[in-house]
């Protein structure tokens, strides 16, 4: 790479393997690599983009009627200077039967664990630096590992004659703990949901949330942020979907109740419509009203997401995707054209835009991509 280039140049590699054992069961591994050329001055600058390195196994076992599964997964990652708090652990179980569900799933991220060839959840935090007064003087983002447990029951009732095909009743329980052995999150929801003949289904929602925050935060351009303390609020939702068999479709929820130290009114539709045999088209929308008390702002936010599908035949595909969205400022349009000229093998083309949505349609950034695959079978 030249001296003066911003990023070095990269040398990325990836291996994986997946191997059946007994009847229905999979062991899975893999190994990743990415290798950045520095300089002695850009290694002493930012020692861990040098390179970052992933290993991990997974094991899937159910059984021959498939009602129970367990698996477990670890993950280390290799950075430099870094030997501690930097894997992944995960293990769990689960019975699926016809009337009763239920599974337990434990995972646990170190604070040192990175992946520069995939997407973490949560180990980033965004936080804030405050004047004695409260008010957000700068911006920046710390590290945090935890460990997590969630569950899920379901207990369904199929009557054998009118119009309702299925009661369903189901409880989600989350439970997560930072790495000095704190509390940090706990919910728990209760759902009601019936379906009936026609595919169409009714569900209502109950949520209790506890968060305990570490940092002060925000959800506005309020220049006072959120304190770093406990918060615990409740919301209930209603939602409707409409018979899916049929060309034109929605589904159609509610959402209200609390939000940290304010409210949360959400409302969101989408549609769909299919033009058999060549085309769908669809059109979500979602709006949520957040109140805060008010030194810390309150807002609006959408997100607006039509979506096009046309098959011109079955070997070429066209996809566009466009999304309006206040939240991160940033509306987008994805465009991809697909195709598949031989078994397996295809050739992509794909646009995509970016802009912003305030000024609106100011550019951020445009690409055009070329992807060939083709399958080889020895």
């Amino acid at each position: 790479a030249a001296k003066d280039s911003l990023t070095p140049a990269q040398n990325f590699t990836a291996f994986s393997f997946n191997r059946k054992l007994f009847k229905r069961s999979l062991l899975k591994g893999y190994a990743l690599n990415r290798q950045g050329f520095m300089t002695e001055s850009e290694r002493r600058a930012n020692p861990l983009n040098e390179y970052g390195r992933n290993q991990g196994l997974e094991f899937t076992y159910s059984n021959v009627k498939g009602d129970l599964s367990a698996w477990a997964g670890y993950h280390l990652s290799q950075k430099p200077g870094i030997s501690k708090n930097n894997d992944v652990k995960q293990l769990g179980f689960g019975y699926f039967g016809r009337n009763l569900s239920f599974f337990a799933d434990y995972f646990g991220m170190g604070t040192n664990y990175y992946a520069d060839m995939g997407f973490l959840n949560r180990i980033e935090n965004a936080t804030f630096r405050l004047d004695r007064f409260g008010k957000i003087q700068s911006d920046t983002t710390i590290r945090l590992g935890y460990q997590q447990i969630y569950s899920e029951t379901e207990y369904t009732i199929r009557p054998k004659k009118g119009k309702v095909n299925m009661h369903t009743f189901g409880a989600e329980t989350f439970l997560l703990w930072n790495p000095n052995g704190t509390l940090g999150e706990h919910s728990t929801g209760l759902q009601y949901s019936m379906q009936f003949q026609n595919t169409s289904n009714f569900s209502a929602r109950y949520d209790y949330n506890f968060v305990n925050a570490l940092f002060p935060f925000s959800f506005t351009d309020s220049e006072y942020a959120l304190p770093a303390k406990h918060y615990q609020y409740h919301q209930y939702s209603l939602t409707y979907s409409s018979d899916y068999r049929k060309k034109f479709y929605y589904t159609a929820s509610l959402r209200s109740g609390g939000f940290y130290n304010g409210t949360l009114q959400q409302y969101s539709v989408e549609m769909n419509y299919r033009a058999q045999p060549w085309g769908n088209f669809s059109m979500a929308f979602e709006q949520n009203d957040i109140t805060l008390p008010e030194k810390y702002g309150s807002d609006r936010l959408l997100l607006v997401s039509p979506r096009v599908e046309i098959n011109f035949s079955t070997k070429i595909f066209w996809t566009t995707f466009l999304q309006f969205n206040t939240q991160r400022n940033n509306f987008n349009v994805n465009s991809r054209l697909q195709w598949r000229y031989r078994p397996m093998s295809d050739f992509f083309l794909v646009y995509t835009d970016n802009y912003y949505t305030d000024p609106l349609f100011r550019n951020k950034n445009r690409a055009i991509v070329f992807k060939l695959n083709f399958w080889l079978t020895v």
